[in-house]
């Protein structure tokens, strides 16, 4: 094993571009892999939490696209019946509020005010860009949805 400390895990407090350059990945990581930021360097148990919640949720999507292939009947008689559409929302509202939840973590151990005073707008920046666009977007499907409200 190396003795060299990594700036993700150990930064060096001292060197703004060693900060920011970890507050860039931190976000990065958290856009592709939610929860891999809060393994990394935060509150292990919330990672855990997100990892399980995201590759469950991959999984779940993997599995749809498997079963549309095979038989897209019973796919849309699922996804069609109230029931079936309940349990869609209930799913991915779950799944937003720990994408929301994650994201505002990640912005915390980011900690912005030690990263390069430029950077820092570009940073929050992307951060808050792509959680709102994630969940206006959801909101949006849910309320433009072709079906009838009852």
């Amino acid at each position: 094993m190396s003795n060299a400390r990594s700036p993700i895990w150990y930064p060096n407090t001292g060197s703004l571009t060693c900060l920011t350059r970890r507050a860039w990945w931190l976000v990065v990581l958290n856009i592709f892999i939610p929860g891999s930021a809060q393994v990394l360097v935060g509150s292990r148990a919330l990672g855990w939490f997100g990892l399980r919640a995201t590759l469950s949720f991959l999984a779940l999507v993997v599995v749809t696209g498997a079963a549309y292939a095979m038989n897209p009947e019973m796919l849309l008689t699922v996804t069609t019946n109230s029931i079936g559409l309940w349990i869609i929302a209930v799913v991915m509202v779950s799944y937003a509020v720990v994408w929301v939840v994650l994201t505002f973590d990640t912005i915390r151990l980011v900690r912005l005010v030690k990263a390069r005073p430029k950077a820092r707008p570009f940073i929050a920046g992307l951060a808050t860009v792509v959680l709102v666009s994630m969940e206006s977007g959801r909101i949006s499907m849910r309320s433009t949805s072709p079906w009838p409200a009852t």
